[in-house]
């Protein structure tokens, strides 16, 4: 409602005198003013069905009030509607026109004297002391604390936009005066973040740490942004941030100094530093986040929020300032643990910085605005480091400015922060500018990338970390910024490396890799992360299906089999589906060979029978329709064929049979039966789908007289049954029941869609892996 109020004086600012008049008896019921102020947060708070709630959100009212009090001030008229009078029930008397200018006195100078109070007065002079200690009351005293810590918000915002209009003289005062407010808030978050478990209160706890923040949004919680908007304008925060700059600016040689001599303990001045920066920091990334919450058309958030863009470069100066020069915090002594505090801190700090950074790159994605972003934090000194100045040299040389900006970004700041922190070992820094550089790279032309692909491969080969997170990230950035066919021959090349490890063999640990960023610790992860990348490529494929199906359709009404009877060449583009599909079936045979953890193990079964389920589709498309010509398979095709027989489907095999057997041998568990559950799902779709393609090649080798399964061997046990004992039966009783069908079962018509109902292809699937035998070639198969 009281977003609502806001719009509606933004639609006519001429109208906010009535709309202060209509706020007015309420908010008297919560303001009292005598000997001093009494703020009425207490009775904001109610009980409902057992749950203490915020039923009065007193900080969202006054939050309004100051907005119209703003729009008021700088309103162009005075003439009000008269259907928003007969709206809000007011005539044109003049004993109106009187309340109406009392009502704009009542709240300026109650904000005023707000503000004098807040200052002043502790937590227990506002909510009265008391010595109850009930459950209760504790939860109502927590959710009071939260409506304060907003009230502070609004006056900070008010302070804030003084502060760009006071002269000098004034701005000093001003600047005093936002620094107790932010240690005011700081008390009252802190007082506050103790109910982040608790159910209490109408909305989460917004204003609580900046590991809440952070939890928030790195779990994707936007619901918790939607139901809280920011009480701080965009000015003001830019005005926060600057006073954060001049802070640590100052402050900053004294605290690398204090973090040198032993003997010295962190001064207050630091102390008093890191809050402002904490509160600037995590204020921007909420009103960051909560901007994209807003639709772009609302008249608030282009009031509340305007050009957020504009916090980009006092972001990006405070990310240079954060960046520790060295690891402060392992050299200290235990003994010291306020100077480890602070470098921890510090590294919070340069977190919040960083992910704030990339929600907007990720804003200014969304609405094409990034150039504009990347060529305002261009302006911002670089930092100092080894070759820096020719590379940005050659990057200044770029003749389109869309380009050369996002170059210039990539080369001046992320290449030497990603350097510099590598070595540190502070995995979510590295993982959040890994994702700003392949958000960035992502829109530049493959002529770029590629470079700063062989970049990230040479970081991965040349740094040796035991992270895990900081190894997957540059797995990531090394491939994704390769361009094909590099990616998939890099992929290939670190999962070699990778068998070193977690081969089936079971190598010793000594061995050492080409990548040093993959070893004994880091191998599970990057396995991991490989499987993901995998998965995508074969999300890809496809798409390439689709594709290809559209082509194949085309294909067979405008060409006809040459006479000399050479094979059809295809388009370029089937050739190249076929390249990148014989490059997936080079990385699933490295999978194949390894010692996988069990939900590897599952995940890579998944995905390799969507593998074989798209195979199938492509075998299925080079087979001609009824009345049109068959045209041979291209040599791409047959290479692809042979190379996923050879060194996919048979190993495959023996990779299902290892996994069954290694089942046996570890006996029950609950563990071991959840684990068996779950491969009782995908193994046999896993079987079908393989069948499947066999049953397509086997057709395709029919009508063009030309053996497609000379390497296969499909004369292999498909027998993989469920070990539980209980299931083991049950599979026995639908075997035998199910015998008479096997035929209709086994039998495929030419003009039968692969597109059927997963259930009956499940059904199916069971029937062939249970039922005990071999599988074995007919004459007639090729």
């Amino acid at each position: 409602m009281y977003q609502g109020l806001v719009k509606l004086v933004l639609a006519d600012p001429a109208i906010g005198g009535l709309v202060l008049d209509f706020l007015l008896p309420h908010f008297l019921h919560f303001f009292k003013e005598g000997s001093d102020v009494e703020l009425g947060v207490s009775s904001c708070i109610c009980s409902e069905n057992g749950k203490v709630i915020i039923q009065e959100p007193l900080d969202s009212l006054l939050a309004c009030v100051s907005w119209i009090l703003l729009l008021q001030t700088h309103g162009k008229t005075n003439q009000l509607s008269d259907s928003i009078r007969v709206c809000f029930g007011f005539s044109l008397s003049q004993e109106n026109e009187d309340v109406r200018n009392m009502s704009t006195e009542v709240f300026s100078g109650a904000l005023l004297k707000i503000r004098k109070f807040l200052r002043n007065a502790n937590l227990e002079d506002i909510l009265g002391r008391t010595h109850n200690a009930s459950a209760a009351h504790e939860e109502k005293r927590k959710c009071c604390v939260l409506i304060l810590s907003g009230v502070v918000e609004v006056v900070l915002n008010t302070i804030a936009m003084d502060l760009e209009k006071a002269t000098d003289q004034e701005k000093v005062e001003l600047e005093k005066e936002i620094i107790q407010f932010v240690d005011r808030h700081d008390s009252f978050t802190k007082e506050a973040s103790i109910s982040r478990q608790s159910n209490a209160g109408k909305r989460p706890n917004l204003r609580a740490t900046a590991n809440d923040i952070t939890d928030n949004i790195d779990s994707s919680n936007t619901k918790v942004i939607q139901d809280h908007t920011s009480f701080l304008a965009t000015s003001s925060i830019y005005q926060l941030l600057l006073i954060a700059l001049k802070l640590y600016s100052t402050e900053s040689s004294d605290i690398e100094a204090t973090s040198q001599n032993h003997s010295q303990s962190p001064s207050s001045k630091t102390s008093t530093c890191f809050k402002i920066v904490s509160f600037a920091l995590n204020a921007s990334l909420h009103h960051v986040k909560s901007s994209v919450a807003m639709e772009n058309e609302d008249l608030l958030k282009k009031f509340l929020y305007g050009e957020v863009n504009m916090l980009g470069p006092p972001l990006l100066r405070l990310t240079l300032l954060l960046k520790p020069g060295s690891n402060v915090a392992s050299s200290q002594k235990k003994k010291e643990s306020k100077a480890k505090k602070n470098a921890e801190e510090r590294k919070e700090h340069l977190h919040v910085a960083l992910l704030c950074l990339k929600e907007m790159i990720t804003i200014s994605l969304c609405d094409s605005s990034l150039t504009c972003l990347l060529e305002n934090l261009l302006l911002v000194p670089e930092l100092k480091h080894a070759d820096l100045h020719d590379e940005c040299a050659q990057a200044s040389e770029i003749d389109e400015q869309d380009i050369r900006s996002k170059e210039l970004f990539i080369r001046k700041y992320l290449k030497p922060l990603l350097t510099d922190l590598m070595k540190l070992s502070s995995f979510r820094t590295v993982e959040i500018l890994c994702d700003i550089m392949l958000m960035i790279g992502h829109k530049l032309p493959s002529k770029w990338t590629n470079p700063h692909g062989a970049w990230a491969i040479h970081m991965c080969k040349t740094n040796d970390t035991t992270n895990s997170g900081i190894a997957k990230s540059m797995v990531r950035l090394a491939i994704n910024l390769s361009s094909p066919p590099t990616d998939m021959l890099v992929a290939q090349d670190m999962l070699m490396e990778l068998l070193k490890f977690i081969g089936s063999n079971n190598s010793n640990s000594s061995q050492v890799s080409e990548y040093l960023v993959i070893n004994q610790s880091t191998a599970g992860a990057i396995a991991s992360c490989l499987l993901q990348i995998t998965d995508t490529d074969i999300i890809d494929m496809d798409w390439s299906t689709k594709k290809l199906k559209t082509a194949s359709q085309v294909a067979h009404k405008t060409i006809h089999q040459k006479q000399n009877g050479e094979c059809y060449s295809g388009f370029a583009f089937e050739e190249n589906v076929y390249s990148r599909v014989k490059a997936v079936v080079e990385l699933l045979s490295s999978f194949v060979l390894m010692s996988l953890k069990d939900s590897q193990a599952v995940h890579f079964l998944r995905l390799t029978a969507r593998f074989y389920k798209n195979l199938a589709q492509i075998s299925k498309l080079r087979i001609a329709p009824k009345g049109h010509k068959q045209l041979l398979p291209s040599l791409n095709f047959q290479k692809l064929v042979e190379v996923t027989c050879k060194e996919l489907t048979v190993p495959l095999y023996n990779f299902v049979a290892e996994m069954q057997q290694a089942q046996q041998e570890s006996g029950g568990g609950k563990g071991m039966i959840n684990k068996i559950k779950r491969e009782n799902k995908c193994i046999p779709e896993l079987i079908f789908q393989i069948e499947d393609y066999e049953k397509h090649l086997i057709r395709l080798s029919k009508a063009t007289k030309m053996n497609l399964l000379k390497h296969a061997k499909r004369s292999t046990s498909r027998d993989f049954k469920i070990l539980d004992s209980t299931a083991t039966a049950t599979a026995t009783a639908n075997a035998e029941h199910g015998n008479d069908n096997d035929n209709d079962n086994e039998t495929c018509s030419d003009s039968e869609d692969d597109t059927n109902g997963s259930g009956h292809e499940d059904d199916r699937a069971v029937k062939r892996v249970r039922r005990p035998g071999i599988v074995h070639d007919s004459d007639e198969d090729c």
